[in-house]
């Protein structure tokens, strides 16, 4: 499965074979290169993760995002390039990262049949107007828009995994239903589709009638989830308090409203790509990354339907979402944990139920939702969460990701591999390891394919053979990448987009010195662990492999 409609990763023009796992040493022979300052444009979901900042209980204070770690130590440590020509970057250049779209960072590197140089505000301010030196988002070029690339700048692309992240499902309780704050809310996810899964339920609008109360409705939701409805009383862990009416539809009697991400967007395809791989028959597969998918009455925040514009207006970002549901109570979004966190001012998110007059909200309760983590079991159930949140010993918050970080992946590297269908997931589950990580062969080189997401992570993280325990990580997760040229330097390449040689050189070597940092075990990875964030390292298996692809990106002076 795809984690996007735009077939999530890219390519690269070699096979990485057997030597993806070896990173090089740096040459006692180095080269010292000079650099320059570069612009870069992507996702606002990985605002926080490049730029660092945040206002939340002195958060900003504690990161200050993987650029400015790059930049605060401009030593061979840290600019080495571990490719096959190691060299120490000069000139301590500069990168401006600024939070536009996924859509418009494919325009301005013309993957985009739009492509549109122009769609990076601060870059195209400068004089004269300068191209990204490369593009952050967390969907990748499909086939088409690799060509299509390649036809404008006459180079291709080369996309570098950096870092995951879990997709939090946010459930913004409706006035009148009250949580004990020992409660958790856990979603089955064994599909197929509504027979088994509460979560798949809840997205596909196929909640049935219980306990009285009507479809969809949050009353048949709690009840379906494990829940026992209490008219009096103080709730327990396993009961919900309900002081609603079925004739004014307040309480458990309030209808189930999904907020949605508005248009096309990764997290709704991470989502839906998690459904069907768990059996539901109400997406297609690969499903896309649209909101159309979703039941007709879900709320993209942007008025259309039945429903008025959110508070926040459309749901264009994952902080908006957020911000949309918990003004809204009785809504049900879903969001990467970092935007989830820190958005949104005020309480943090916690897995026990958290009261919130968010916006002016009448009063009501919000939490993250634990999703089961090993798909189709007949036993005992695991469930986990998002991760934790917490304040760290000066008062800053953390938001620490439950995520898969070993070296058991389901990892395919097959030269014969030409369609989605050769990846394992699609034929049927395997106990080879956590996600589905595939190397295929394109028409433009070498792309990836598959899913970080993994509904069985639980014993696949334990894969039969192996010694190791199984880990119960959250199983909706989300990768994030960077986009550069593969050669900066070429004849009728980046070179003339850049307005020179010298430039477009200068381009690469910052574009290559960066991005293999950012892949280093000990570099950019390290901080991306230690910084608690809400994004997580990539598993260590895919660690080397990453390296070796930023690794190939070359200039002129390093080739």
């Amino acid at each position: 499965m795809t984690l996007n409609s735009l077939c999530r990763l890219i390519a690269v023009v070699v096979v990485i074979g057997a030597a993806a796992g070896a990173v090089a040493t740096p040459s006692a022979f180095a080269s010292y290169v000079p650099g320059t300052n570069i612009f870069v444009s992507g996702s606002a979901e990985q605002s926080l993760l490049e730029n660092g900042g945040g206002t939340k209980n002195g958060f900003g204070l504690n990161w200050p995002g993987l650029i400015s770690t790059w930049r605060a130590n401009p030593t061979a440590t840290q600019r080495w390039n571990w490719g096959q020509d190691g060299y120490a970057l000069t000139g301590n250049p500069t990168i401006t990262f600024t939070a536009t779209s996924a859509y418009a960072a494919f325009a301005e590197f013309g993957t985009d049949p739009t492509g549109d140089p122009t769609q990076d505000p601060v870059a195209d301010a400068q004089n004269p107007p300068l191209l990204d030196g490369f593009i952050a988002t967390d969907e990748a070029p499909s086939f088409d828009q690799l060509q299509t690339a390649e036809n404008v700048s006459g180079s291709q692309e080369i996309e570098v995994p950096v870092a995951q992240a879990p997709l939090a499902l946010i459930f913004s309780l409706p006035s009148g239903i009250t949580l004990s704050t020992g409660a958790r809310l856990s979603l089955i996810n064994n599909g197929p589709g509504d027979s088994g899964s509460t979560l798949q339920a809840v997205f596909d609008g196929k909640v049935g009638t219980a306990h009285g109360y009507p479809a969809n409705t949050w009353g048949a939701f709690l009840v379906r989830a494990g829940f026992t409805p209490l008219t009096s009383g103080t709730p327990s862990a396993t009961t919900f308090l309900d002081t609603g009416s079925a004739g004014s539809h307040t309480g458990g009697y309030q209808p189930l409203e999904l907020e949605v991400r508005s248009g096309d967007a990764p997290e709704t395809n991470v989502l839906q790509t998690f459904m069907s791989m768990s059996g539901d028959t109400n997406l297609p597969s690969p499903p896309s990354d649209a909101e159309q998918n979703w039941p007709s009455n879900a709320n993209d925040g942007a008025g259309s339907g039945a429903y008025p514009a959110g508070p926040f207006g459309a749901n264009t970002t994952d902080a908006t979402l957020v911000k949309n549901t918990l003004a809204t109570p009785g809504t049900v979004g879903y969001a990467l944990m970092g935007d989830a966190v820190f958005a949104v001012p005020g309480e943090p998110f916690k897995a026990a139920p958290s009261l919130t007059t968010y916006e002016g909200s009448s009063p009501h309760q919000y939490l993250f939702a634990a999703i089961q983590t090993d798909e189709g079991t007949t036993g005992t159930r695991h469930y986990a969460e998002p991760g934790a949140v917490g304040t760290n010993g000066s008062g800053s918050l953390e938001a620490i990701p439950n995520l898969y970080t070993g070296n058991d992946l389901n990892f395919y590297e097959d030269p014969n591999a030409t369609s989605l269908a050769d990846c394992p997931y699609t034929v049927g589950p395997s106990d080879e390891g956590v996600g589905d990580w595939c190397l295929l062969n394109g028409p433009n080189g070498q792309p990836w394919e598959g899913a970080a997401s993994d509904p069985d992570v639980y014993r696949h993280s334990a894969p039969n053979g192996s010694a190791n325990q199984p880990v119960n990580a959250y199983p909706i997760v989300e990768v994030t990448y960077d986009t550069a040229w593969y050669y900066y330097g070429a004849p009728n390449s980046p070179q003339s987009i850049y307005g020179s040689y010298t430039n477009a050189t200068n381009t690469g070597n910052t574009v290559a010195s960066y991005l293999n940092w950012v892949t280093k075990a000990t570099g950019g990875q390290a901080m991306i662990d230690s910084a608690k964030v809400g994004w997580g390292e990539l598993p260590a298996g895919m660690q080397p492999t990453a390296a070796a692809f930023a690794s190939r990106i070359s200039s002129a002076d390093v080739s």
